[in-house]
């Protein structure tokens, strides 16, 4: 399995709803559009195979179905959607807006990434190591939007 680029950053999957019935065709939309990119055929085929289990009935799931629907949203493609999540951003709701999902900045492993990153500069660095590490701090920043 493997992570999403840093394309991804800040992309919405899904906006304005937070039902299971809207919520799954998103996500597993998504999922068959990266699937080769992050190699989960295997995840989201089993996924998948849950899903066509689930019976509806005038577009919503069947109340009996209700209670899987939502392990499958929540515990299955959840989970695969954030073990593939760029580095440094999280999936789920966009802070302000419980109904816009997507792949939002997780501020706090980016504040540790960058911190870590100025600590392994020696206490002489040279100038060159001094270029790189902004080098990175910045473009870092600006794929995050800061």
């Amino acid at each position: 399995m493997k992570q999403l680029s840093n394309k991804y950053v800040g992309i919405e999957l899904s906006n304005a709803t937070m039902r299971e019935e809207d919520l799954i065709p998103s996500f597993l939309g998504f999922l068959n559009a990266i699937v080769e990119e992050c190699e989960i055929q295997g995840e989201v085929n089993a996924i998948e195979e849950e899903v066509t289990q689930l019976e509806r009935e005038d577009g919503d799931y069947k109340e009996e179905y209700r209670e899987q629907a939502s392990w499958i949203l929540n515990e299955d493609i959840w989970d695969l959607i954030n073990n593939i999540a760029p580095d440094y951003t999280y999936f789920g709701s966009q802070e302000g807006d419980g109904a816009c999902y997507g792949f939002w900045t997780d501020d706090e492993s980016l504040q540790d990434a960058l911190m870590a990153t100025i600590q392994e500069l020696e206490p002489q660095p040279e100038l060159g190591d001094i270029r790189e590490c902004c080098g990175y701090i910045i473009n870092l920043l600006d794929v995050h939007q800061r």
